[in-house]
């Protein structure tokens, strides 16, 4: 099963993303996210909101 989790500018990404297993998949609310991050996780996919409602992998 693999783990999907929506997060929005307010969160830690680092918190979440330091918990999250491989393959993980890390859907952004649509928002400024001033945050610096290491991402270790082997697989992870992190997906924002685009504009106009479209989904936009980063």
């Amino acid at each position: 099963m693999r783990t999907e989790i929506t997060v929005g500018p307010e969160s830690s990404l680092q918190d979440i993303l330091d918990m999250l297993p491989p393959g993980a998949t890390v859907k952004l609310k649509p928002g400024v996210y001033r945050q610096k991050l290491q991402i270790r996780t082997p697989g992870l996919t992190l997906i924002g909101a685009g504009g106009g409602g479209d989904e936009a992998g980063l």
